[in-house]
């Protein structure tokens, strides 16, 4: 409820603008880390963990062998 008064006296623009200062201010405190380049934590996350299931995978595979 409290949102629905907010937006009647306020509206679009002013959402408009607190999410864009909350979103530099953001981009400032991620300056020249991998965020920054590009690259979210969550595809880092998804990467390490692809990486791990290859590595059980193949240890699989290689003690059905022995």
């Amino acid at each position: 409820m409290g949102g629905e008064k907010t937006a009647e006296t306020y509206g679009h623009q002013f959402y408009s603008e607190i999410g864009s200062k909350g979103g530099s201010r953001r981009a400032k405190q991620h300056e020249g880390t991998p965020e920054a380049l590009g690259k979210t934590s969550l595809e880092e996350a998804g990467h390490r963990g692809g990486e791990r299931v290859r590595r059980l995978v193949q240890a699989g595979k290689a003690y059905e062998e022995e």
